[in-house]
Order: C-alpha cells, then sequence, then structure tokens
C-alpha cells in the first residue's frame, strides 16, 4: 500500500474520530420532541467510559454525559442546528464541546505525525549528516 494512502487514511479517521465526538456534543444536530428514554452503558472504566443515549420522539442519539445529565424521560426538548443551546422544558441549556473532544483535537495531529515519520523516517534519516570520527591526538 503506497504511503500517501496511509497518511490519507490516518488522516480520515481522525477526521471521522473528531466528528463523532463532535456530534455527541449535539451542536450540529437539529431535533425536537419529547425524551422518550435516556440510557447510559458503563464500559471498561465506570464514569470514565460510559456512553449516553437519549432518544427524542423516534431518533436515538450518542450524546455527550454533560447532554444526557441535562435530561430526564418526559421531558420536552427543542435544537436548532448549529447552536449551543438547548431547551428543556422551555428552559434554555448551554451546549458546550466535550473534554474528549479537545482531547482528539490535540492527539491526532500526533498521531498522523507519528505515521508519517515511521512512513518517511528512514528518508529524513538518510539526508542527515553522518559524524565524522574525530582522530584522537596521537594516533
Amino acid at each position: 500500500m503506497p504511503k500517501t494512502i496511509v497518511i490519507v487514511l490516518a488522516v480520515a479517521c481522525a477526521l471521522l474520530g473528531a466528528g463523532t465526538t463532535f456530534t455527541r456534543s449535539t451542536i450540529p444536530r437539529t431535533f425536537a420532541g419529547r425524551v422518550e428514554r435516556v440510557d447510559f452503558y458503563i464500559q471498561d472504566r465506570a464514569g470514565v467510559d460510559d456512553v449516553y443515549f437519549i432518544n427524542v420522539g423516534s431518533d436515538r442519539m450518542m450524546v455527550d454525559r454533560d447532554v444526557a445529565q441535562l435530561l430526564k424521560s418526559g421531558d420536552r426538548v427543542s435544537k436548532s442546528r448549529f447552536s449551543s443551546t438547548l431547551t428543556v422544558n422551555g428552559k434554555p441549556e448551554q451546549l458546550h464541546l466535550s473534554r474528549d473532544f479537545f482531547h482528539m483535537l490535540a492527539a491526532y495531529p500526533l498521531i498522523i505525525l507519528l505515521v508519517a515519520l515511521a512512513l518517511w523516517g528512514d528518508r529524513i534519516s538518510a539526508r542527515l549528516p553522518v559524524p565524522r570520527r574525530l582522530r584522537a591526538s596521537g594516533e
């Protein structure tokens, strides 16, 4: 597989991961209706890796913990696309991007850089000057 394709795949995975965490904030989404369910599933580490879902009408969405904690079954919600305000029972609530989003924003460029160095590191080291051995006095 050509090296460029590997980099393109790494960038695509990074964008997908960042997009997923951005979508979980619900900021890019639009929805309105009655909250039918708020569910969470404990992953490997309780309180750290938990996954939250909400059902609004017939839509099921994975959301950040902060969003899920604003809601309970029976709440009336509305949200405009790319708005950072979620209206819950007539009361506006501010939405924020999660720490996961910012961690991924920081980590993915580093991962892509490491992949690039792994793929092209031999070229870089081949261009570096080779240090000459100095002769000790008396040789």
